[in-house]
């Protein structure tokens, strides 16, 4: 028996004791999915589809080029655009920002300094602009306590702190 299109309305709730095999597209809230998976929220709402290609699940934004977010069979979760891989979060914690499958750290950042000084950049911005109002850091703790700090700004200069919070070397702008 080939059925051409089967429509279940206003089923609340619906049930299925032995799953639903679907053949074709599967339409949730859309009359013509387009999608294996293609669930349309509402007017005014972006729909999310599911694709699969090769070892890839793939949920998206429809109609989007830029950003999708997938997993892999061995259920990483990866983020996409334009389907090339810019991040990569593993099920053990680790980040990975240009990596590909190699993630070694709990954070790993890839990139070719050959191509740009900001290839391989980490940033921090002080985002309000006032000279010597924000000090950027980074901050090396145990679980409860600082163990050093790293500070800059424009008028202290790049201050390495201690564990009590006390200026340990200071490189001004002359070095």
């Amino acid at each position: 028996l080939k059925m051409a299109d089967v429509r279940l309305r206003d089923l609340n709730p619906a049930e299925f004791n032995y799953g639903v095999n679907v053949a074709g597209f599967l339409g949730v809230g859309t009359t013509s999915p387009a999608y294996i998976l293609h669930v349309k929220p509402g007017t005014g709402n972006a729909d999310f589809v599911l694709e699969k290609a090769s070892a890839a699940s793939i949920l998206v934004q429809a109609n989007s080029t830029t950003g999708k977010i997938g997993t892999q069979s061995n259920h990483s979760l990866l983020f996409l655009a334009n389907n090339d891989e810019k991040m990569r979060l593993l099920t053990t914690g680790h980040f990975g920002l240009g990596t590909g499958s190699s993630v070694s750290t709990r954070l790993h950042v890839r990139g070719n300094s050959d191509t740009s000084d900001h290839d391989c950049a980490i940033r921090i911005v002080d985002a309000d602009g006032t000279a010597g109002s924000v000090t950027p850091n980074i901050q090396f703790w145990t679980d409860s306590q600082q163990i050093y700090q790293i500070r800059a700004n424009d008028s202290l200069g790049l201050q390495f702190r201690n564990a009590s919070d006390a200026t340990v070397v200071t490189f001004d702008e002359n070095g």
